[in-house]
């Protein structure tokens, strides 16, 4: 019915050890509980998993978590969900290959898996994402050229090599 101190009771028998009996039981106050179905064991609830079960399940070491995807702020590397890293806000092959950026601290821009604080010459900044300027032309917005690369000249907002 219940078991001396240090000893954990499960199915009418008391076990100084419940993951001995099977890795997929924890010790909680007093008894021998199973681990929730994506665990092959788990920390100090049923919920915090310490391994997955299978390769069907991503692992999140900081949440102790199973899960079928990683979660948006995280990439997959093998079975293991890892952490995007500042500036990233998300990532896809690894933690500094961002795919948008953490725009809470400063206005970055997004620019080939990079977060910058501006966005290099020949692209401007557009709903935080660096788009490229249109041919020839060194500064611009969505709608027109403010400067022309060296060789080009400035015509009705645009750039041309030649003058007509």
């Amino acid at each position: 019915m219940s078991c001396i101190s240090g000893y954990y009771l499960y199915n009418s028998l008391c076990y100084n050890n419940c993951s001995s009996m099977n890795s997929s039981y924890y010790s909680y106050n007093g008894s021998c509980i199973i681990c929730q179905s994506q665990c092959v064991t788990c920390l100090s609830t049923p919920f915090e998993c310490s391994a997955c079960s299978n390769s069907m399940y991503y692992f999140t070491a900081d949440t102790h978590t199973c899960s079928y995807n990683c979660s948006t702020t995280y990439y997959a590397n093998g079975t293991l969900c890892i952490s995007c890293q500042y500036p990233c806000l998300t990532c896809d092959t690894a933690y500094n290959s961002c795919t948008s950026c953490n725009t809470t601290i400063s206005n970055l821009s997004l620019l080939n898996g990079s977060c910058l604080a501006s966005c290099p010459s020949t692209y401007y900044s557009f709903n935080s994402t660096c788009i490229l300027c249109p041919i020839n032309c060194s500064t611009c917005n969505s709608t027109r050229c403010f400067t022309c690369l060296p060789y080009a000249y400035i015509y009705h907002s645009s750039c041309v090599l030649n003058c007509s």
